[in-house]
């Protein structure tokens, strides 16, 4: 069945966005699905399974019953550094393939392409985000040393100063944070699809944020939200799962608490689908990014032009 091409390159408004994002992932879904699955799934697998023991162990050394085992501090031994880095690796490989699920359609068009193709695209980039990652990395560890520099000043000269200056870092977050968070999506994106290195696609991505900051904020504050709020209904019997496990432990206090197997099982499931879950936010990133080129470079109607009366390649099927 032949399916319209969604054009990346328009310069789209808030609903547009929007409207666009929810269109290209009902259009692909099958596709898209299925190419998280096999290229982002197993690192996400891994993730699931990492958080889920130390949501686990956390529970266990929190509760009344195994605090005088554990101690508090032993929820931030080795299983919480094996999950952060294990998160990590899910979030750039859901990255990744979201990404190049993007790139791919936009060269090649719906219908065109395959889970192979999604997966070369992906391979390739490897490289591209661990580069980026490693300098996003770098940036926030300078930042975190700068901010958190000046507030050691600020609270040795007095405590009054010191919690102005961390009320306003908080404020300050919440006006920037948004932006930012779509500044590191972006980079991603632009390092994959554009090249260059790491440095032109930070260049270039506040390059095209420029006079859009606020339009950027709004995008980015809705996407989390909506998409944070259906993550939270999966994440919803872990919680429930939780505070019962917690209560059960409470009420044996002086035992040591064992690791619960059916709750890692849940929060193992519930890791995992919200993980997915986040792939619909970077999609309303990645068609923002091309929004905004678009409004700054007007490319996109070159390109359509240039595709009038070129004969479509309908012989070519979607691989399931």
């Amino acid at each position: 069945m032949n399916q319209e091409k969604i054009n990346f390159r328009v310069d789209r408004d808030f609903g547009e966005t929007f409207n666009a994002s929810l269109k290209f992932l009902k259009q692909n879904f099958k596709l898209l699905f299925k190419s998280i699955l096999f290229i982002a799934g197993p690192f996400i697998l891994l993730s699931a399974i990492a958080g889920a023991y130390y949501s686990a162990t956390a529970v266990q050394n929190t509760s009344l019953g195994g605090s005088k085992i554990f101690g508090l501090g032993a929820q931030y031994g080795l299983a919480y550094f094996v999950f952060i880095i294990a998160a990590a690796a899910a979030n750039l490989a859901l990255i990744a393939t979201v990404f190049s699920f993007m790139i791919t359609y936009y060269e090649k068009g719906p219908n065109n392409f395959s889970l192979a193709d999604v997966r070369k695209v992906a391979s390739k980039s490897v490289g591209h985000v661990a580069a980026t990652f490693f300098t996003l990395l770098l940036y926030i560890l300078l930042a975190v040393i700068v901010l958190g520099g000046i507030g050691f000043i600020f609270g040795s000269i007095s405590i009054g100063l010191g919690i102005l200056y961390a009320f306003l870092i908080i404020v300050g977050l919440l006006i920037i944070g948004p932006p930012i968070m779509w500044v590191i999506h972006s980079v991603y994106l632009i390092k994959m699809h554009e090249g260059g290195n790491a440095f032109f696609a930070f260049g270039r991505s506040r390059d095209v944020l420029k006079d859009n900051f606020w339009w950027t904020w709004v995008i980015m504050v809705c996407g989390s939200l909506g998409v944070g709020l259906v993550a939270g209904i999966f994440t919803l019997p872990q919680i429930v799962y939780t505070f019962v496990l917690s209560f059960t432990n409470a009420s044996n206090y002086g035992e040591a608490p064992e690791l619960s197997i059916p709750f890692m099982i849940v929060a193992g499931v519930c890791t995992f689908c919200s993980t997915i879950l986040y792939s619909v936010l970077y999609i309303i990133s990645g068609f923002h990014y091309y929004s905004l080129a678009e409004k700054k470079e007007g490319k996109g109607m070159f390109e359509r032009i240039n595709e009038i009366g070129q004969k479509p390649n309908n012989d070519v099927q979607q691989h399931y």
